[in-house]
């Protein structure tokens, strides 16, 4: 559900990550010496509404100036804040842009061109989300643009305080893996709110299954499991967003939640190739060999090389993270690729696609399956001199294309 506070998208919103580098290098490079033009040097003055620091001349000053002192924001409160500036000068002003440095900081509406009437007032509804921020305690900027003077900083600092935690972590990682097995992952949900709260089901995705359920007061246990199986291939990248009942009443805060619960991990699907695509046979020797008739095999082997490369730099870049979880742990443990029923069950998904007079037997065997061929006289009469192509599918995914050539 989207906040109200959040619908303006807009070029007065955000240019967020470059601007988050320029905060944080005016911020460490310029001394208090600085700021106040006393060390005579060539560093750039940095300009601030809190505390006020403000070029001559400048039209606008901070009347609230107690509204950037964010106190006790919780780790999944929407603060709503109300910023107010005086024109103090005898001419309209007009804003050139407000930007925000930070995710966390949302504008009410875009104040680009803003009009602020001689000796009046802007009032600047804006907010402020807890679950943007990730530390104890923070300090956030917006930067406003006035033509004809420089830029000048709003600051907004405070402690944000956390209600919810996560067991074993907020966001988990299920690593590289073929996505053919069923399996599940548990995440602990723990308030520490001073009363009970309750957690609804989250929404559906295309490609996870969710179950949430409450285990004690405060605490539950949501289970993530595979939509459907195989799943789909590509990348996961999910946030789970739960609603929570009953913060307001403990808290007064109207603006509590979602959570958001974040899944990451790729679906490969189970490769395989063919060990060979090419055969190729002179038409009299198929004439003695088989009376017409041609018998050839084709092996699928799994196709190791790309999905072990895959696994060993995911591995690499997460082995040392609390929230790594590897599915392909299962699959190896349910799917043991080394056991001829895993093969044959494999063969019952292979499909090619015959043309009219091709046979196919498909026969499993440990760690491969061959498929073998059978070409009547009729279909060679038929074709000619050329080839013939039938394409090789597991599961809808391309193995290869089974290519017979004669001459």
């Amino acid at each position: 559900m989207k906040r109200s506070m959040m619908n303006v998208r807009n070029e007065s919103v955000c240019v967020r990550v470059a601007l988050a580098v320029l905060f944080a290098a005016c911020l460490a490079c310029v001394s208090e010496e600085a700021v106040n033009g006393e060390n005579g040097g060539n560093e750039k003055e940095v300009w601030t509404f809190n505390p006020a620091k403000l070029p001559e001349g400048y039209p606008l000053e901070l009347v609230n100036a107690e509204v950037g002192s964010v106190k006790d924001l919780l780790d999944y409160e929407c603060r709503p804040l109300k910023a107010i500036f005086k024109n103090r000068t005898g001419k309209d002003v007009v804003l050139k842009k407000i930007l925000c440095g930070c995710p966390c900081l949302t504008l009410a509406k875009d104040y680009s061109n803003a009009k602020v009437p001689a000796n009046g007032k802007l009032e600047l509804d804006f907010s402020i989300d807890g679950h943007s921020i990730h530390q104890e305690n923070f300090d956030r900027w917006m930067l406003f643009q006035i033509n004809g003077f420089p830029e000048v900083f709003f600051q907004l600092a405070g402690n944000r305080v956390t209600k919810i935690r996560y067991e074993p972590a907020r966001s988990i990682n299920l690593g590289t893996f073929a996505g053919d097995v069923d399996w599940k992952r548990t995440i602990k949900i723990i308030s520490d709110f001073e009363g009970d709260i309750t957690l609804e089901q989250p929404d559906e995705h295309p490609l996870l299954k969710f179950e949430m359920k409450k285990t004690g007061a405060g605490v539950h246990e949501l289970t993530i499991m595979p939509g459907k199986l195989p799943m789909k291939t590509g990348r996961i990248r999910a946030n789970i967003r739960v609603q929570v009942k009953g913060a307001e009443q403990l808290t007064g805060v109207k603006q509590y939640g979602p959570l958001v619960i974040g899944v990451t991990g790729e679906v490969t699907g189970l490769k395989f190739a063919l060990n060979r695509e090419n055969f190729i046979m002179e038409r009299e020797k198929i004439k003695e060999e088989g009376k017409g008739m041609l018998r050839t095999f084709v092996i699928l082997r799994e196709d190791k090389k790309s999905r072990v490369k895959m696994l060993s730099m995911h591995r690499e870049n997460v082995k040392d993270l609390d929230s790594y979880f590897p599915v392909s742990k299962e699959e190896e443990e349910k799917r043991p690729l080394d056991e001829l029923e895993t093969w044959e069950k494999i063969a019952e998904d292979i499909q090619v696609e015959l043309p009219e007079g091709v046979k196919l037997l498909k026969k499993a065997a440990e760690r491969r399956i061959a498929l073998e061929f059978e070409i009547t006289p009729e279909y060679l009469e038929k074709a000619g001199k050329g080839f013939l192509q039938m394409p090789v599918t597991y599961q809808k995914q391309s193995v290869g294309t089974v290519q017979i050539r004669w001459r």
